[in-house]
């Protein structure tokens, strides 16, 4: 179960790099950019089937696609285990756990959606994979983040793991989600693009965090 999370992000990383990196060009205001563009492409670009000059995209769809794969079924593994053991190891915890395993589980089937569904064939249901996956992971940590404080000392910063997950997510949907950057930027597009890279780092470094913890615990419990 420990090994899960960094498996999963080591793979996703990688897979995401070659996608990058195999990526023809080209972004939705400039059409003739070679290669990605961190301030003006999207990760969705990269899933596309042509990229906005029309160029051929399938192998960096395809490494997308796997990018996507490798962390959602990871992931999703590690929290079905999460909760196997914190059920077994601390009797009284609350319903907190419990929902927020069945979520955290669930937004990894809405990520993979994302990557089966490219933005540019597929943009409607490709948005409401998007915005779902962020939403449901919001309430998700919302739900482990005070389970985790109260479960006991020993899982304090699975908590500020947590916390950082909702924070950002929280903060990601109300700039992006509901457009609230749309009072700070008189352009969205550039903010927009890269509040999806902040977002992705920030949810790296809670699940880090919580994988690291996670590690620790279990290493204690078994000595």
């Amino acid at each position: 179960m420990t090994k899960l999370p960094l498996i999963g992000m080591a793979s996703f990383l990688l897979f995401l790099f070659l996608s990058i990196s195999s990526y023809p060009g080209g972004t939705i205001k400039n059409s003739a950019y070679v290669g990605y563009s961190y301030s003006e492409n999207y990760l969705s670009d990269l899933g596309r089937t042509k990229t906005p000059a029309g160029a051929d995209n399938t192998q960096s769809m395809l490494l997308f696609i796997a990018a996507l794969a490798a962390i959602s079924f990871s992931m999703a593994g590690f929290f079905y285990g999460n909760y196997s053991f914190f059920n077994r190891s601390f009797p009284k915890k609350g319903k907190g756990l419990t929902i927020g395993s069945f979520l955290f589980i669930l937004s990894f089937a809405f990520l993979l959606g994302v990557g089966l569904t490219p933005a540019n064939t597929m943009l409607t249901p490709h948005i409401f994979f998007a915005k779902w996956y962020f939403r449901i992971i919001f309430i998700a940590a919302l739900c482990y983040t005070p389970a985790f404080y109260k479960l006991s000392k020993q899982t304090f910063f699975h908590a500020v793991g947590y916390g950082i997950i909702a924070l950002s997510t929280g903060s990601y949907i109300l700039f992006s989600d509901l457009k609230l950057g749309r009072h700070l930027f008189a352009d969205m597009y550039v903010p927009d693009v890269i509040s999806q890279k902040l977002i992705v780092v920030s949810l790296i470094l809670g699940t880090g965090l919580v994988g690291f913890f996670n590690s620790r615990l279990l290493k204690n419990h078994r000595d």
